[in-house]
């Protein structure tokens, strides 16, 4: 670990003695509060939106709805690990755009809900099963929260 020191111009430098690299936080750290990577400024002064881990995302959950950017941010976490076990194992992957085959992707998504009497649908279908095919990994937001997985046990009532 090393100090990030903050830019007049904003960002940040790395504050390793070998490295001093410009950085930027991922997209998804600075607006949505869901990452904590930051990317790399090219020396053109460009630099990706998202980091090399949100890149993968395809779908992410509605965050209009209470509890999903909470939720999300727990499956953000999770793929970081997974991620970082990839790569320590040293096994393969990439996105469609990197012309990987087959290229990893994610959604976030959640089942219907009910709001005041209205189902908020999540698609074409309304109910998320957490699952892949061909690369693609699709998780139910339901399974960042231990309450919702066990059903409700442990919930009190009364």
């Amino acid at each position: 670990m090393t100090l990030l020191e903050p830019l007049a111009e904003g960002g940040y430098r790395c504050g390793h003695e070998d490295r001093g690299a410009a950085l930027l936080k991922c997209q998804n750290y600075a607006e949505e509060g869901v990452c904590n990577r930051m990317v790399l400024v090219d020396p053109d002064q460009t630099a990706p939106a998202l980091c090399d881990c949100c890149r993968y995302n395809v779908v992410i959950p509605d965050l209009s709805i209470a509890g999903h950017r909470r939720r999300w941010a727990e499956l953000e976490a999770a793929k970081r690990r997974l991620f970082y076990t990839l790569d320590l194992l040293g096994l393969p992957h990439g996105t469609e755009a990197e012309g990987f085959e087959p290229p990893l992707a994610f959604s976030f998504m959640a089942d219907s809900l009910p709001d005041a009497g209205l189902w908020r649908g999540t698609g074409q279908g309304e109910k998320v099963y957490t699952g892949h095919a061909e690369g693609h990994i699709t998780i139910n937001l339901k399974e960042a929260d231990a309450v919702e997985l066990l059903g409700g046990a442990g919930q009190r009532t009364g």
